[in-house]
């Protein structure tokens, strides 16, 4: 929320708060856009593709930074379609931290930051802002490869289909990624504690 401010959005909400309650009991607050990292365990991707599948509260345009797996989710067909979704995501794959102690099985220093999945911005319901936005993305990715920020310039495009293949989601249930996330999502249903 204070990077957002600084860039100008200061009317941004950020409660810690069971944001399925909210919306089950109506007390979705007013917004412009939903803009949000979900965590990416257990059901929480499915209950957001919901959300944003109904309207997304009133047919409000949705970013959402997910793995790029969610894509193949049961859960997701359609949505591309439905709510004429793009995708944007770094020419450098994001890093996260983890969590300190969390990750035993390796070495401190690498601990610090990890990848273990491609993430891109799912970007829905854009309606009438669709090319603006878009061309507003790939201005800044063209200005970027221009200058030392290549790094951190963007791929830009309309349709899963027009990702370059390094940026896709393998569809097959053999996919390192594939079996990963099924084990994950096996060992979060067993485990009340994870997130």
């Amino acid at each position: 929320a204070r990077h957002l401010a600084a860039l100008g959005f200061t009317g941004v909400i950020n409660r810690k708060e069971d944001c399925y309650r909210v919306w089950a009991e109506g007390r979705t607050p007013a917004f412009d856009v939903l803009l949000t990292n979900p965590p990416y365990s257990g059901d929480h991707v499915q209950k957001l593709f919901e959300f944003v599948s109904a309207g997304c509260g009133k047919g409000k345009p949705w970013i959402l930074l997910i793995p790029n797996y969610c894509a193949t989710l049961p859960s997701y067909a359609g949505l591309e379609r439905q709510h004429s979704v793009a995708y944007a995501a770094p020419h450098k794959r994001y890093r996260y931290h983890s969590p300190p102690g969390s990750r035993s099985d390796v070495a401190k220093q690498e601990q610090l930051k990890t990848a273990p999945f491609v993430t891109l911005w799912f970007l829905g319901s854009l309606c009438s802002a669709r090319a603006h936005v878009l061309a507003a993305l790939r201005r800044e990715d063209s200005t970027a490869a221009d200058s030392s920020e290549a790094a951190a310039s963007l791929v830009v495009a309309d349709s899963l289909s027009e990702l370059p293949a390094s940026y896709k989601a393998a569809r097959s249930k053999s996919d390192p990624t594939s079996q990963f996330c099924k084990q994950f999502g096996e060992f979060c249903a067993r485990d009340p504690g994870c997130v």
